[in-house]
């Protein structure tokens, strides 16, 4: 009988396991990151001096399952000039060298004109499997990197998945969460089949939770009543407006509002409104675009003149 090859056990290999068994036992449970919080200072970084980057001390990461730390000292090092006409950016790294076990630091360089390289990903138990930390943008003869244009990349291991910034996701996964520490956002990686065999992977939004704020109004408009948030997937807002910026002519189309990022419906949406003026009110309706999140009013089919009050009263929708 054809027997399953199992290990760690005495009878397979004298008890030794390789360095692509050991991935294959510990790697699925143990998620590629770094240990700590998105609370920290990013674990690498640049200060502006010269085309150096920096590496702070006693930070701990896993990769493939092996834990690596860095060292007591804080790392400086440097990449290389840019001869070239376009800005090149490389992309500093934690390596994990499969042949050894052994995890270090490395840069892959970028191309000019082009943005930042991916990082190395080989089969379990061959090459190499890359944690990106920072990109670093080096200009054309620049003799320095701006500590505001190095990226952090790296994103925190937690219980349920990873921690991260809305900047710093990692890639997706199937049924990974990652939970990002600015926006209060949670999000599930999924798989989702398509035509012609092929599987489409996305982020698919949990959660999604900010406190109120208000909509930035366009130019001629005065808020009467101006707030939005989201609240588990759901979008709420109210929208009254007194136009302060001259009459409106008839039959166009004009933008109110624009909703804050994160806010935009997945599909646009045409909503009523009612326009106060003269003592009279007038329907009308307001479009909030998808995407962008442009809220809109067509002033057909009357004028809107100045003092004229538009009201969008509440109104919520799903973000997910």
């Amino acid at each position: 009988m054809t027997t399953f090859i199992s290990y760690p056990r005495p009878g397979h290999n004298s008890g030794a396991v390789t360095t692509g068994e050991y991935e294959a036992l510990a790697g699925p449970g143990d998620r590629d990151g770094l240990v700590g919080t998105p609370a920290l200072s990013p674990i690498a970084y640049v200060d502006g001096t010269g085309l150096t980057y920096r590496i702070r001390p006693n930070r701990g990461m896993r990769i493939g399952g092996v834990y690596a730390t860095t060292p007591a000292t804080e790392i400086v090092d440097t990449v290389s000039s840019n001869a070239g006409t376009a800005t090149r950016t490389d992309l500093l790294v934690a390596r994990l060298t499969r042949s050894t076990g052994a995890i270090n630091y490395a840069i892959i360089p970028g191309t000019a004109g082009a943005g930042a390289p991916l990082p190395l990903n080989d089969p379990p138990g061959t090459g190499y499997k890359d944690l990106p930390l920072l990109t670093l943008p080096v200009g054309p003869s620049a003799t320095a990197i701006a500590a505001a244009d190095a990226k952090e990349q790296g994103w925190y291991i937690s219980p349920s998945g990873v921690a991260c910034r809305s900047t710093t996701m990692p890639p997706i996964e199937p049924g990974l969460v990652a939970a990002q520490y600015d926006t209060g956002d949670h999000y599930i990686g999924t798989a989702t089949p398509t035509t012609g065999g092929a599987t489409k992977l996305a982020w698919q939004l949990l959660q999604s939770t900010t406190p109120w704020t208000s909509m930035t109004l366009a130019g001629g408009f005065q808020a009467v009543a101006n707030a939005t948030r989201r609240l588990n997937g759901v979008a709420y807002g109210i929208l009254q407006l007194r136009r302060t910026g001259g009459t409106l002519t008839a039959s166009r189309v004009v933008t109110l509002a624009t909703l804050p990022a994160g806010s935009a419906p997945p599909y646009t949406l045409r909503l009523p409104a009612v326009i106060h003026m003269y003592n009279n009110a007038y329907p009308a309706y307001v479009q909030i675009a998808s995407s962008t999140g442009v809220i809109t009013i067509q002033t057909y089919p009357v004028d809107i003149v100045d003092n004229a009050y538009i009201y969008l009263h509440s109104f919520d929708y799903p973000v997910i």
